[in-house]
């Protein structure tokens, strides 16, 4: 019995673990209890059995078996409200880890709809650099077509000073070319009419010596007479002539098409300056190559401007 009573105070003054968990300490101190309970029911039965045992013994061994089951049954009573609560908070627990799970389930969909934002804002991101991208080189395009404008003006400026200083030109070699031709009639006519003088006065020499021509009685200048009336325009006058000719096929080959050698010249292109008329540089324009019919460059229909003679 001091054996068990012993067995029993030890694991009265033992420490409980700090880590462990309270619904299991109170089952395995419950079960110890137990335990030395059956050991001193054991232990008072066979106080009780041998003959002549002291009714001393027996007393002490039945008031600590009371106080054994006591202790039993509070304990079983503590156990049971420790389960109490370890079922309460089981239950806090399972509704803790469903609301953890929805919690868990509406951060994945935060974070998926977090990606689709974030995708959608990189799109327009890339968008708004691809529109700013193009902006700026419509600017540049804008830019480099006004310049192109102004040059072209430029240019179109050049070639009208130019063509009005070669109109300008044309025109005087022209009225000069015309006064020539009219002086070179009016000799002619001076000469004509001198031929006929000359020859009215012959018939009438010839009708009042009775035949015999004035001119004979001065052979040589008969003879040069008849040659110059024979020979026709003197050698300066032929020169003049050959000069007026060659004056008026150039002009002509100036205002004429240099294609098609018919029409006059109507537009000039801006980037050559070469001028032609109308028919022929729409001709070279639907044409496949493009190109100027006379340096053979690239050309466009924003190339070609009017000219007015």
């Amino acid at each position: 019995l001091q054996q068990l009573l012993q067995a029993r105070a030890a694991p009265e003054g033992a420490a409980p673990p700090g880590e462990g968990d309270a619904s299991s300490s109170l089952t395995a101190l419950l079960a110890s209890q137990q335990a030395q309970l059956r050991g001193l029911q054991q232990a008072a039965g066979l106080r009780r059995g041998p003959p002549g045992g002291g009714a001393g013994g027996a007393e002490g061994a039945s008031e600590d078996v009371e106080s054994l089951v006591a202790e039993v049954e509070l304990l079983a009573g503590v156990l049971d409200e420790k389960e109490k609560q370890n079922s309460g908070l089981t239950e806090r627990l399972v509704a803790k880890e469903a609301r953890l799970r929805d919690v868990q389930g509406e951060l994945v969909q935060l974070k998926q709809a977090l990606k689709s934002e974030k995708g959608r804002v990189e799109g327009l991101k890339q968008s708004l650099e691809a529109k700013a991208a193009l902006a700026d080189e419509l600017r540049a395009t804008g830019a480099g077509l006004e310049r192109e404008k102004e040059q072209q003006a430029k240019e179109l400026a050049g070639v009208r000073v130019r063509h009005k200083e070669e109109v300008s030109r044309l025109e005087a070699r022209a009225q000069a070319a015309e006064a020539r031709e009219a002086r070179l009639k009016e000799e002619r006519e001076r000469e004509k009419q001198q031929q006929q003088e000359r020859e009215k006065e012959k018939a009438q020499a010839e009708a009042e010596g009775g035949g015999a021509s004035p001119y004979y009685q001065h052979p040589k200048r008969a003879r040069l007479m008849m040659e110059a009336a024979e020979a026709g325009p003197t050698p300066q006058q032929r020169k003049m002539e050959m000069l007026l000719q060659h004056q008026l096929k150039n002009y002509k080959e100036k205002v004429l098409c240099k294609v098609c050698h018919e029409r006059d010249k109507e537009v000039v292109i801006a980037r050559c300056y070469h001028m032609f008329c109308r028919e022929c540089i729409d001709a070279a324009i639907s044409s496949r190559q493009r190109r100027c019919p006379t340096c053979q460059q690239k050309i466009d229909k924003t190339d070609v401007k009017d000219v007015y003679m």
